[in-house]
């Protein structure tokens, strides 16, 4: 399974890289592309999350760290339109980036985890699974992306 996440993170990479570079982006431009995706397959997440049992504590578990993980993400996108202006740290937002891109990746672990408990809901665990793994991926490869990025 995980030897198919990677294959498939690094697929949807390839796909951002190529229209990135095929339409002359540069690899900053590049990473808000893909991270800018993967909020968008975040916040998908989130919607789909809502329309299950609300009564749910781990739907709501989940609910709360893809949240999270929607405002690291946004915050990220933000921090990454200041790299390579004047007078600022390249280093610092880049680092910051990245970061807030894993503390989003961790958030969806979180999620997944805490549909494996003891008194786990099994059918409502393989709906939810594969929205948060979708999610996951889309991150991983922004991730993949941001770690190109100088930091000089």
């Amino acid at each position: 399974m995980a030897a198919k996440l990677v294959g498939f993170c690094f697929v949807i990479l390839n796909v951002v890289l190529h229209v990135s570079t095929s339409s002359g982006q540069g690899e900053q431009q590049q990473a808000l592309t893909a991270l800018s995706a993967s909020v968008t397959k975040t916040q998908s997440c989130i919607a789909f999350l809502k329309t299950l049992s609300p009564a749910n504590k781990a739907v709501q578990d989940c609910i709360e760290t893809i949240t999270s993980s929607v405002d690291h993400l946004t915050k990220s996108v933000k921090e990454l339109g200041l790299v390579g202006k004047p007078n600022e740290d390249l280093a610092l937002h880049v680092n910051n980036v990245k970061t807030w891109v894993s503390a989003a990746i961790t958030d969806q672990t979180d999620c997944l985890d805490g549909l494996d408990g003891p008194n786990a809901d099994a059918k409502l665990r393989d709906s939810i699974r594969p929205k948060v793994v979708e999610s996951s991926q889309a991150v991983s490869s922004a991730l993949a992306s941001i770690n190109r990025l100088p930091t000089k």
